[in-house]
């Protein structure tokens, strides 16, 4: 099954970097991207849970902040799209699907990550429309 991931990076002192893994099997690795926008495209050939680590932030130098109190650059990455098997997933399954667990044990539900940590994503079938019609209980794709 085709998985494609699009990022979007903030670059801001380097970027930080991005591997997908299942289990102990590394799938995609992006190290000191200088992109703004950057697509992995998996093959999985098996159930599992794949595994999008997040390294790289200094949360001391990475975000650039104004005197207001404002964010004006800062280093991060957000999934912009998923799509599995030729078919996107809709923005808000997305966010229901992307469990994002900071360095710090915070876990919340976001494609905005701009600390160190991981994203799980269940993959429990192998067959795209069989893992859409289970990830959209509304039948909402796309």
């Amino acid at each position: 099954m085709k998985i494609e991931f699009n990022f979007e990076f903030g670059i801001y002192n380097g970027s930080m970097s991005v591997t997908i893994n299942q289990g102990e099997h590394k799938l995609f690795e992006s190290i000191n991207n200088t992109q703004k926008n950057l697509t992995a495209i998996i093959d999985l050939t098996s159930p599992g849970t794949l595994t999008i680590q997040l390294d790289g932030k200094n949360n001391n130098v990475d975000t650039n902040v104004d005197s207001r109190g404002n964010i004006v650059a800062d280093k991060y990455v957000q999934l912009q799209k998923l799509i599995v098997g030729r078919v996107p997933v809709s923005n808000a399954n997305l966010y229901n699907l992307c469990c994002y667990t900071t360095i710090t044990g915070t876990q919340v539900n976001d494609t905005y990550w701009g600390w160190n940590g991981k994203v799980c994503i269940n993959f429990d079938h192998i067959n795209p429309v069989l893992w859409h019609a289970h990830n959209n209980p509304k039948h909402v794709i796309g």
